[in-house]
């Protein structure tokens, strides 16, 4: 059992080491609570860590994970999305979203190669919800443009994070809180072996890499609202 042993060697050096340096700051936010600068959506892949790609703290990001990062159509039957769509905006607060997708989605594989999951009944049912991120990649949409040479499951996956724009819009909370400016959706993909963030850009339809010129200040684009 290696891999549990691991996990508990981790925990206890986390208890032993770790833990002193970000206490004060859990403590704060146990006697204060929680007010994340965002919810944070991506894939479940262990290669992701959220907090560190985008370097932030505890309390900063509210993040939901699932296979493929994808994000059901309003009314639909699976509406544990939803809910944390409706609880982090509505009673966090919370006023960015952002979808994050990633290079070599086991998720996004499967679907381009429409591979047999009848032993996963359950993946099967959640990955149609990808049928619409497929159905854009194989008539040729044109909302992302790809950096050259980019493989065909990296194509589909940056199509993907544009399609949850459009599912989250199906969401009336999601809806009125861009229609009213208090709400912004924002698309990043992540690119594992260069270990590499990158946002995408409405203007110039491209994910490109989120960098930092010296002072602090981000230069990145801004996606659409």
């Amino acid at each position: 059992m290696e891999d549990l042993n691991n996990i508990i060697a981790g925990a206890a050096k986390f208890n032993a080491q770790a833990s002193h340096e970000v206490k004060p700051l859990l403590e704060r936010l146990a006697r204060e609570g929680q007010a994340p600068d965002a919810l944070f959506i991506t894939c479940a892949d262990s290669r992701i860590d959220p907090v560190n790609i985008t370097q932030t703290k505890p309390g900063d990001l509210f993040i939901l994970r699932n296979i493929g990062n994808l994000i059901p159509k309003a009314n639909s039957e699976d509406s544990s999305v939803m809910a944390t769509v409706e609880y982090s905006t509505g009673a966090l607060g919370v006023k960015t979203i952002v979808i994050c997708g990633h290079s070599d989605c086991g998720a996004m594989k499967v679907v381009l190669a429409d591979k047999d999951l009848s032993t996963m009944p359950n993946a099967k049912n959640w990955l149609m919800h990808a049928d619409p991120s497929t159905q854009g990649y194989k008539n040729g949409q044109d909302d992302v443009v790809f950096a050259p040479g980019l493989p065909e499951v990296d194509k589909l996956s940056q199509i993907n994070v544009i399609t949850q724009f459009e599912n989250l819009l199906t969401y009336p909370s999601v809806r009125e809180g861009i229609e009213s400016g208090n709400l912004r959706l924002v698309g990043m993909w992540f690119d594992i072996g260069n270990a590499q963030l990158s946002m995408y850009n409405a203007d110039t339809k491209r994910f490109t890499p989120i960098a930092d010129d010296g002072a602090g200040n981000r230069q990145e684009n801004m996606p659409r609202d």
